[in-house]
């Protein structure tokens, strides 16, 4: 909706509107939209019924500030304020089911075993690094 309503203001700016959607008119008005607003695909991922759209996303953005993994307890500890356990484990199942994140038991050195979360890519990265090292998924 938004593409369609860019395009149209930019045709009816044109020096010639042609009130006609074109293939150059479109890519025009989803450039803009890049431009103007980057947040774009957070708003309409978001969209649905899912209540729970909004602390699902916050969960994904905390990983994602976080340098792309953090421990379990810490996201339920965030997640918790505005939802309970039931579906707090509900989001974490989606987001695990979905590939969106991937949750792995890790051992710091001289640590206990904990429950870690990662967004794709990120537990590669850091187990090649040495930084993790996986003990079960």
């Amino acid at each position: 909706i938004q593409l369609f309503k860019v395009a149209m203001l930019l045709d009816a700016v044109s020096p010639k509107p042609m009130l006609l959607f074109t293939d150059e008119l479109l890519q025009l008005a989803v450039s803009f939209l890049d431009l103007i607003e980057v947040n774009m695909p957070r708003l309409s991922q978001a969209a649905g019924r899912n209540e729970l759209a909004a602390i699902q996303q916050r969960a994904l953005e905390a990983i994602q500030h976080n340098g792309g993994w953090m421990l379990e307890k810490d996201m339920r500890k965030l997640v918790e304020i505005d939802c309970n356990w039931s579906e707090t484990a509900n989001i974490l199942r989606h987001l695990e089911e979905t590939q969106q994140i991937s949750r792995v038991m890790w051992k710091m050195p001289g640590e206990k075993e904990a429950w870690m979360l990662f967004l794709p890519g990120i537990q590669d990265k850091l187990a090649k690094e040495g930084v993790i090292k996986v003990t079960k998924t």
